[in-house]
């Protein structure tokens, strides 16, 4: 008797490498909200909230600042197509598609590093004063 699956998908068709056309967009994800649902960041600063295709709904995860393709569906709605992973986010670089996303992200972080402040940031000049062995005695 054969050996079974087990649900290990061997279709390799979904990991290579896919050339954004004209009425495509390079987005990163920004928030995954469940159930196959995202908002994306494009590169003109416009957030988009997009749905995953059927075919990659169970077979591929999404994450978090994942470079991903995605397409209009019409008015407001947008679908994944394909996600990138390290060696074909080189490969766009080197061609020359990622070079607006780049840019305009580290422009974002720099302000929001400008913008997060925490407590042992701030310097004040109030001395912390230590309790004697007394304290008790005097209330």
């Amino acid at each position: 008797m054969p050996p079974k699956n087990k649900g290990r998908n061997k279709n390799t068709k979904l990991f290579e490498y896919v050339e954004p056309n004209d009425a495509q967009y390079l987005a990163y994800i920004t928030k995954n909200q469940g159930n196959g649902y995202s908002v994306e960041k494009i590169h003109d600063n416009v957030i988009a909230h997009c749905s995953v295709r059927g075919k990659l709904k169970k077979k591929i995860r999404f994450k978090n600042k994942d470079l991903v393709l995605i397409q209009s569906m019409g008015s407001n709605k947008w679908e994944i197509i394909h996600k990138y992973d390290a060696k074909h986010k080189e490969r766009l670089q080197n061609e020359g598609f990622l070079d607006v996303i780049v840019q305009e992200e580290s422009e974002d972080e720099e302000e929001e590093e400008e913008e997060l402040m925490f407590e042992s940031d701030v310097k004040t000049n109030e001395k912390v004063v230590e309790p004697n062995a007394n304290f008790i005695d005097d209330i």
